[in-house]
């Protein structure tokens, strides 16, 4: 097994829409793969493998901390430490419910469960990921 990946995103527009195309790969192997965009949602949405599920695990928490979620929205979902709902509709619902409603919240949020799901499914947690 390697202990890196590299990672690239390119971009062209295609009959008048911009699309991206992501490619993962080291010495090992190389993946491609064509999204409508190239936001860090989408990449922990194509490290998650098809997998549709949020985890709040203690990685998700830390990395929204770290992102400084607002201490009312952090707090509330500390609470809810390893819950998972097991798709974006779900999880939206819930930040709504918790009244999470600020999209630069909600990023930060969602960005935190996308990446307790991916460890969650096995991506390894010390994996080096290169990136321009």
């Amino acid at each position: 097994a390697s202990s890196y990946v590299t990672v690239d995103d390119s971009g062209a527009r295609h009959q008048g829409k911009n699309g991206f195309v992501t490619h993962m790969g080291n010495d090992l192997f190389g993946w491609f793969q064509s999204t409508d965009s190239k936001s860090r949602i989408n990449f922990l949405e194509l490290l998650r493998a098809g997998k549709t599920d949020y985890y709040l695990s203690e990685a998700a928490l830390v990395y929204m901390k770290k992102q400084q979620l607002p201490e009312k929205s952090f707090k509330l979902l500390s609470q809810l430490k390893g819950a998972s709902t097991t798709d974006k509709e779900e999880w939206l619902k819930l930040l709504e419910r918790l009244s999470i409603t600020n999209p630069r919240h909600q990023r930060f949020a969602t960005e935190g469960a996308l990446l307790g799901s991916v460890l969650r499914h096995g991506l390894c947690d010390d994996l080096t990921i290169v990136s321009e």
